[in-house]
């Protein structure tokens, strides 16, 4: 066998490893990849849905507060100094029950378009190293301090200009973080 031929199979076989990967994850409640299941001792088609119809893997989001507040100071603030971790978690703090968010820290969060990291279903399911359970821990003790000593609603990294700041009233930069408040 050529060595181009070996080269172009163990490339289409990586793929098809891809494919059954992705598969596997993304749709687990999928039929199987044959098109044929063996049913009462006889061979019958397989649904004829196609995969667009059918029903996907629903995700439901998390609602304890701890792991909540965990999931930002990760996906938002890992590498930000303890200070911009205090911020960050402060802005969901001060976002809670104020007219326009919702009632929960879960809520805040998961609020849509509010957090980026949040638009990825699959990071709903990830757990923060145990380090970010643990501050949010104290920050949920430390809540009322924080809220006070961090006025801030909303924040974006230092590096972009996002339009909606522009409506609202800049407080500091703190690490790779601009924090502003609503007017």
């Amino acid at each position: 066998m050529s060595r181009t031929i070996r080269i172009w199979m163990s490339r289409v076989f990586a793929v098809g490893l891809i494919m059954m990967a992705f598969h596997s994850v993304v749709l687990p409640t999928a039929p199987p990849v044959s098109s044929f299941t063996h049913s009462s001792s006889r061979l019958t088609a397989a649904s004829s849905t196609p995969a667009s119809v059918r029903p996907r893997l629903v995700i439901p989001r998390p609602t304890n507060a701890t792991l909540c507040l965990a999931q930002v100071l990760y996906f938002e603030a890992a590498t930000e100094p303890m200070e911009g971790m205090e911020a960050v978690a402060a802005t969901v703090f001060n976002r809670v029950g104020v007219p326009g968010y919702a009632p929960s820290i879960c809520g805040v969060v998961y609020q849509p378009y509010q957090y980026s990291w949040t638009s990825s279903v699959p990071n709903w399911r990830r757990r923060p190293p145990s380090m970010f359970f643990d501050l949010a821990k104290t920050f949920l003790q430390e809540r009322v301090m924080l809220e006070e000593t961090y006025p801030v609603t909303h924040f974006h990294r230092a590096d972009i200009d996002p339009s909606w700041s522009q409506s609202l009233e800049y407080v500091t930069t703190i690490g790779q973080h601009k924090f502003y408040r609503g007017l």
